[in-house]
């Protein structure tokens, strides 16, 4: 694994590790202040769990970005390092701020329960935020393109019987004709000819195949 893969997967645990704490450190404040509201208040319980709870939205965010990111490590490790840890920490921001937000929220509606509905509208603008940059890291980590695979190097095919052509390692020859034809095989060496006809045989000797005539040099 290089250096490209490692920095990759430590943006995609920046991804859903920053917002989870955001997200734990969020629900920490308006759960304590609920339970000391929920003893004092006969009613809207409820309303004061549900609120309580919204800033574990943020890690479902960070755990969209960090599937969304995974597939781009092994090419785009450093940029989803980047764009993991920056979202993560937009994303962990807004956890933690819509926690306090939503702790006055519930003061505020145990004296007046008229008022729950906007005090929430008050937390929804502040998770807004997050979506903005879950939205900012897909949009980015989509621009980034896969760079095309190497093929390797092809070497040149050789033409068909009786054609010359470049055999793979730079040998030059000519490709055995049919009967009765010479051809010059890899390396210089000049190939014998076919039943019926006569050649120079490898280390210059001469001979003819069956039927033809030939001697030794």
């Amino acid at each position: 694994m290089d250096i490209n893969t490692i920095l990759g997967y430590a943006g995609c645990a920046f991804a859903i590790g920053i917002p989870a704490i955001g997200s734990s450190f969020g629900v920490l404040v308006p759960g304590s202040v609920s339970h000391g509201v929920m003893a004092k208040v006969e009613e809207g319980h409820g309303k004061f769990i549900g609120i309580s709870a919204a800033p574990s939205s943020q890690t479902i965010y960070g755990l969209i970005l960090m599937f969304v990111l995974m597939p781009k490590v092994e090419y785009a490790g450093f940029a989803v390092m980047f764009i993991g840890l920056f979202c993560g920490l937009a994303i962990m921001i807004s956890a933690i701020l819509q926690g306090k937000v939503a702790a006055t929220a519930i003061l505020a509606s145990s004296k007046k329960q008229e008022i729950f509905g906007k005090c929430f509208a008050a937390a929804g603008i502040i998770e807004s935020f997050a979506i903005f940059a879950l939205v900012a890291g897909i949009v980015m980590i989509g621009n980034i393109q896969e760079p095309p695979r190497d093929m390797g190097h092809t070497p040149a095919v050789t033409q068909g019987i009786g054609g010359a052509g470049v055999m793979p390692g730079g040998q030059q020859g000519v490709t055995p004709m049919g009967a009765g034809g010479a051809g010059v095989m890899p390396g210089g060496q000049q190939q014998g000819s076919m039943p019926g006809g006569s050649g120079v045989m490898p280390e210059g000797q001469q001979g003819g195949m069956p039927g033809g005539a030939g001697g030794q040099q």
